[in-house]
């Protein structure tokens, strides 16, 4: 994971050190809208709030941030990247290590 493309062509535009990408482990659920990360992870990224949607959760709604990130999924076979994306929305989630899926409710 790291900052968003649009973060590091500004990084990179005005000639500062680009931040390394950092490594966590994930969860994934397919039957959700939304990635959520841990905001121990976000704040290790310097990642800033984009907003305070609502969400479902299995304890009940919650208010969350969003965020904008990049990341990559790599095939653990050591046959490169899986899946990567340079801009990613997510929420941050208390109580979540790494990456989630979470419902997403308006």
């Amino acid at each position: 994971m790291g900052p968003d493309s649009g973060v590091i062509q500004q990084l990179h535009a005005q000639e500062s050190a680009l931040p390394k990408p950092i490594q966590v482990r994930g969860q994934v659920d397919t039957g959700t809208l939304v990635t959520a990360v841990g905001p121990g992870t976000l704040a290790a990224l310097g990642a800033i709030p984009g907003g305070a949607p609502r969400t479902q959760t299995a304890s009940g709604i919650v208010i969350v941030q969003f965020y904008s990130i990049s990341f990559t999924i790599f095939d653990l076979a050591g046959r490169g990247p899986t899946l990567a994306r340079s801009t990613w929305m997510v929420t941050d989630l208390p109580g979540c290590g790494g990456i989630i899926r979470n419902g997403f409710g308006s």
